[in-house]
């Protein structure tokens, strides 16, 4: 995108809302039934992942909510001490077991709706801010100098789930159907 070039809500919103039915596709073909079933990644249930993603997510919109209320030092600090922690590995390694901590035992509908929530915080946030807010590269200091209308139609805000998660779900979704 040039400097001239600027996003619409409209089409940040499309963005958000494509990624969201192929999220929620995803969910339908691996079925509530499934989700509890070890082994979607590593000894990981599909809901451990829904948990895990939102739990990751949930630094950024605190972040990005903080701002829009005014904080423009907003930041969500980890519950977990992962300063003992040599390489950045480690500290996302702290941070993922304390997650999977966290929420392995949590059933399966609070898991769903957190996560679907956060899809809704998300069209909130686009939606309650103007577009001269969603194209500045400034506003918002967790994007490190990306607009958030850049970070999502880019789609590096989904980057976690398509990178690292999508395709082990697939995988383990057509195992599954083998069965």
């Amino acid at each position: 995108m040039t400097e001239t070039d600027r996003y619409t809500a409209t089409d940040v919103l499309a963005k958000i809302d494509q990624e969201r039915t192929e999220w929620e596709t995803l969910l339908a073909e691996i079925g509530e039934e499934r989700m509890e079933t070890p082994g979607a990644s590593g000894e990981w249930t599909v809901k451990d992942v829904i948990a895990h993603i939102s739990g990751w997510h949930t630094p950024s919109l605190v972040h990005l909510q903080g701002v829009i209320d005014g904080d423009p030092n907003a930041k969500y600090t980890w519950p977990v001490d992962y300063s003992a922690a040599a390489t950045e590995d480690e500290q996302v390694q702290i941070i993922n077991d304390w997650l999977y901590e966290q929420n392995h035992d949590r059933p399966l509908d609070e898991v769903i709706a957190e996560s679907r929530g956060q899809w809704d915080e998300m069209r909130n946030i686009v939606t309650g801010i103007s577009e001269d807010q969603l194209n500045d590269p400034a506003l918002f200091s967790r994007l490190q100098g990306t607009c958030l209308a850049d970070e999502i139609m880019s789609g590096e805000w989904f980057s976690h789930f398509h990178d690292e998660h999508e395709q082990m779900l697939r995988d383990w979704l057509n195992e599954q159907r083998l069965r």
